[in-house]
């Protein structure tokens, strides 16, 4: 008898994490990367041909340091990933200075962000339209910065119909409601169940 595994996340967790592993695939054997807010099993698309470093408000990662007052020197990281940590953040441009001045010439930020996911947690500062994001990279001096709706309309009724952030279904439902948004959904932007962040330093 073979045992078929299932995965059950929530809609925004799935698209999420497979964003995040394109963004750490794309970076080369033997970078020197910073995991962000590594608690709570945000690390989980790290390789191990790279060198990873662990920062997080809590006692729970390698170092313990706010995101926003990094204890690093600058121009370090070839990648800082930041999974769901952005929105703990009342003034997150400030944020994504301090990424910046981590990151070496040419090295990559990438990050998730809920938008419409449909969940609250505490400490939560609130959303910020694609549009921001945009401005707010490219003012912290990233360049070819994308950003990318994390689904659309039915992705993100499926994740709060679903009970939000933490309730979890089968994956193959998101990958439908996923498919059914890019035919049906005509500006997923304005639909998004989050976002999808990259830039990088010049």
């Amino acid at each position: 008898m073979v045992a078929v595994a299932v995965v059950v996340k929530s809609p925004y967790r799935v698209l999420a994490e497979d964003f995040a592993r394109v963004g750490v695939q794309a970076t080369p054997s033997g970078a020197v990367c910073l995991d962000v807010g590594s608690g709570w099993l945000r690390g989980r698309q790290r390789r191990e041909d790279q060198w990873w470093v662990g920062t997080d408000r809590r006692p729970c990662g390698d170092t313990q340091c706010d995101m926003g007052a990094l204890a690093f020197h600058d121009a370090v990281f070839d990648l800082v990933k930041a999974t769901d940590v952005l929105y703990f953040a009342a003034r997150p441009w400030e944020v994504l200075d301090e990424f910046a001045r981590v990151l070496r010439g040419g090295g990559l930020f990438l990050a998730t962000v809920p938008y419409l996911a449909g969940h609250i947690e505490r400490g939560d500062q609130g959303r910020w339209s694609g549009e921001s994001w945009m401005a707010m990279m490219r003012e912290a001096g990233l360049t070819a910065c994308i950003v990318t709706p994390l689904g659309g309309f039915v992705v993100t009724w499926l994740n709060i119909l679903s009970g939000g952030y933490d309730v979890p279904i089968p994956a193959w439902m998101t990958y439908a409601a996923r498919f059914v948004d890019r035919v049906v959904t005509p500006r997923a932007d304005w639909w998004a169940c989050g976002w999808g962040l990259a830039g990088r330093k010049a």
